[in-house]
């Protein structure tokens, strides 16, 4: 007994990740932080160097005041990175990622050729990845060319594109508040990088910019979000796009945009402000699409739905929409969408009889469609309109209307009110070929007391020799 407890206490102080592969703790070591990855060469001798031949480098410097004691920490920090690069192999590098924000309202020049000599040092390595965090945004990145570079990621700071030459591989471009000097940047950025598969703006500000291209043949995916333009014309020409993403842009009244990619996929537009028209050229099929407006826009004019119909008028050929607009105005105006096979509305709750008529209307005008999923019932009761009084309390006896070709109804965050009972039997009853009808409720699950009372019901009209609306 006493020799199994002495075997078994052996086996607990085995050290058993230093008989993995070196491979494999390589591979661990590259996700730690750089500091500590350097800590783990005190645990043993096949430890100390292995540091070395990480594939990862990654630093995090962060002031939480602006003490002269900081200032000794700052060389340190900036001496600790320089004896790294140093000391490091010259194998290959995978990824450099530097997080560095300071309080102070400008960076030294010491500390910004500091930057740019790591990043040259890095490419020199064969990275392929580069994760910029810099702060403040006077933090100026002079990018050098590289022919391994396929993941560039920059928050704040300014790209310097003066010595540039190629990025002959960059695949992924996506660039956080970062401050673009002229309008020439998108030009030659884009023809520098001729490789470019996924392109994001996250917070930039363009305001100043007139015209801003993008135009790449292997660009498939663009992500523009909370970015600002003025009076700027926005151009797109990318045959290789199949999504394009814009969410909570700032868009000046006289600001146009035109899209021209042949294989767009899926579009997603949430916006605040519309900017004075959003043209697609030469679509051949787009398989969804989501349209939301975001926050609470009940005052849409006959000038702001048409442009939101003149945006949808070239998405006629779409499979799926999902459109979460609250107002009659734009309802009204949507066009029939012939190839539509899936829509996704919400339904809002006594906002006002033209509101319901004009969805209702608008689900008449798409009779092709073969499921509707209500995304939500939303509760306007306490919204009360400056001419109308009228809010709708019920939903029968509405316009009449037939989805000849609708076989599922799919009701999100189900809570089981009267409204939301009356707009299912509504849609129930108007739908003769509908053989589906799911509730899912708040917790992402299927209502199965709803269902089973529809099937005992069913059952019931069955035996009494009636017809179940669907």
């Amino acid at each position: 007994m006493e020799q199994n407890l002495k075997s078994g206490i052996d086996s607990l102080s085995r050290d058993r990740i230093s008989e993995l592969p070196e491979t494999l703790r390589l591979h661990i070591l590259s996700f730690l932080p750089t500091e500590d990855c350097i800590r783990t060469s005190l645990i043993a001798k096949g430890w100390r160097y292995l540091w070395k031949f990480v594939s990862s480098l990654n630093f995090n410097y962060s002031d939480d005041h602006t003490s002269t004691a900081l200032v000794r920490e700052r060389e340190k920090f900036l001496n600790f990175v320089d004896q790294v690069f140093m000391l490091r192999d010259s194998s290959d590098l995978y990824e450099f990622c530097l997080y560095y924000r300071s309080l102070r309202k400008s960076l030294s020049k010491s500390t910004v050729r500091s930057f740019n000599l790591w990043v040259a040092v890095a490419l020199k390595l064969r990275a392929k990845k580069l994760c910029l965090h810099l702060y403040p945004e006077s933090s100026v990145l002079e990018l050098p060319s590289s022919r391994t570079l396929e993941v560039l990621s920059l928050t704040w700071g300014t790209i310097n594109l003066q010595n540039l030459s190629q990025l002959c591989e960059l695949r992924t471009l996506e660039l956080v508040a970062v401050g673009a000097p002229s309008e020439s940047f998108s030009n030659d950025l884009f023809s520098y990088c001729p490789a470019l598969e996924t392109l994001r703006f996250l917070g930039c500000d363009f305001s100043e910019w007139s015209l801003m291209c993008i135009s790449a043949p292997s660009l498939k995916n663009i992500f523009l979000d909370e970015c600002e333009w003025d009076d700027c014309v926005i151009k797109v020409s990318a045959p290789s796009l199949q999504r394009l993403h814009v969410n909570d842009c700032v868009w000046d009244n006289d600001c146009t945009i035109e899209v021209s990619a042949q294989r767009l996929n899926s579009f997603k537009y949430g916006f605040r402000s519309l900017p004075k028209s959003f043209v697609f050229q030469g679509l051949v099929s787009v398989d969804s699409a989501v349209i939301s407006s975001l926050g609470a826009c009940f005052d849409y004019d006959d000038i702001e739905a048409s442009k939101v119909r003149f945006m949808l008028g070239g998405l006629l050929n779409i499979r799926k929409l999902n459109l979460d607009i609250d107002s009659d105005v734009v309802f009204e105006r949507l066009p029939p969408f012939d190839c539509m096979e899936e829509l996704t509305v919400p339904l809002y709750h006594c906002i006002c009889d033209d509101y319901v008529n004009s969805v209702i209307k608008f689900l008449n005008s798409n009779c092709k469609m073969q499921t509707l999923n209500i995304s939500e019932f939303v509760d306007r009761s306490d919204f009360h309109y400056d001419g109308d009084e009228h809010c709708c309390s019920q939903v029968n006896g509405r316009q009449k209307f037939t989805l000849h070709l609708l076989k599922k109804l799919v009701v999100k965050f189900w809570k089981r009110d009267d409204k939301e009972i009356e707009w299912v039997e509504l849609l129930k009853s108007n739908s003769p070929h509908l053989n589906e009808v799911i509730r899912i409720n708040s917790f992402g699950q299927e209502d199965e007391e709803e269902g089973m009372e529809d099937e005992e019901e069913e059952e019931d009209m069955e035996d009494e020799g009636g017809q179940w609306p669907g």
